[in-house]
């Protein structure tokens, strides 16, 4: 009955363990960053979900990222995915722009040291 016990033990134990080490490997909502972006301010963050757009000005690059909450502008300095493609990014939220109650929020993607 004791080893029963500590197994069960040591399982619950494990499972914690893990659950905690894969909580950074999980993406933030969309929606959330949208809703409450000051939670979020200065944190580094992961998002995936689908490319809906882009969009290559002269010196600014971005594509639109939609998951089933939302949806954001990723600024990025890579190669811009295709138009459905899925991906995901690693990076941080910005206010683009404010004027009243209005803003625009960005997400800046990680630059990549290679």
């Amino acid at each position: 009955m004791k080893k029963i016990s500590i197994v069960s033990s040591a399982s619950i134990v494990l499972s914690l363990l893990l659950l905690a080490g894969c909580s950074g490997m999980l993406s933030t909502p969309i929606g959330d960053l949208v809703e409450s972006p000051r939670k979020y301010d200065g944190k580094h963050l992961k998002i995936s979900g689908t490319v809906t757009e882009k969009n290559s000005f002269l010196v600014a690059k971005y594509f639109v990222l939609k998951d089933k909450t939302g949806e954001i502008r990723v600024m990025t300095t890579r190669v811009l995915p295709n138009v459905g493609e899925k991906v995901e990014v690693h990076g941080r939220l910005e206010e683009a722009f404010s004027l009243g109650d209005f803003s625009t929020l960005v997400f800046i993607e990680d630059r990549k040291e290679e």
